[in-house]
């Protein structure tokens, strides 16, 4: 094997194993930190009530993420009625004006938000528009016909609606009104497109990845 080709191989093998390190050191240091603040508040709940109860740290650790994860379903509870709505409203404007804070905050919040858009079934199909001008195609996604009140204004009744997602944060976007048969439909999933937007081209489809 030429110098050249043991060079792109290895890259090629950082490539693939990089990911699922990083993944897996993620899992890691999230696991620790679960333990370390969680662990503590059990063993001294044990120690109150089942004074003879004597479990591995392990067994800990488990009920440690349990009691979080049953916290962070709690929190979903609140925040779904209306007193908690009015609380997340608040703490969401408080953080977003903190310095220093609101950086990471609204960076955050927007990652989450496109995880979160990216599930959503208001949306039919991936395409591609040619906007804002001829030969400059962006993605677009799909949402219905234009309704018959609409397509009036219009010499051509097969009108659509395509919502164009913005890079960073696909939640923001533009709506435009194209003919039908000036879209180019793609076989692209909506968690696809969206991952596309978001990174800016980086992240592509696996399948252009195995062309």
């Amino acid at each position: 094997m030429k110098v050249k080709g043991l060079k792109s191989t290895f890259l090629t093998g950082i490539l693939v194993i990089t990911p699922a390190f990083v993944s897996i050191f993620i899992i890691i240091v999230l696991f620790k930190k679960i333990d370390s603040v969680v662990s503590p508040f059990v063993v001294n709940l044990l120690q109150k009530y089942f004074l003879n109860l004597s479990l591995p740290h392990f067994a800990i650790t488990v009920i440690s993420v349990v009691f979080l994860f049953i916290f962070i379903l709690l929190i979903g509870l609140i925040a779904e009625n209306f007193i908690g709505k009015k609380l997340i409203k608040l703490m969401d404007k408080l953080l977003s004006s903190t310095p220093l804070v609101k950086g990471i905050y609204i960076a955050m919040k927007q990652l989450l938000d496109a995880f979160r858009f990216s599930n959503e079934n208001r949306f039919n199909k991936v395409v591609f528009v040619e906007y804002p001008k001829k030969d400059m195609w962006v993605i677009g996604l799909t949402t219905s016909s234009l309704c018959n009140d609409l397509s009036c204004y219009f010499r051509e009744k097969d009108m659509i609606n395509v919502f164009i997602p913005t890079t960073p944060n696909p939640t923001s976007g533009y709506l435009v009104v194209v003919k039908k048969s000036e879209v180019v439909e793609t076989q692209l999933t909506i968690e696809e497109a969206i991952k596309y937007v978001v990174s800016g081209g980086i992240i592509q489809p696996e399948r252009c990845l195995n062309d």
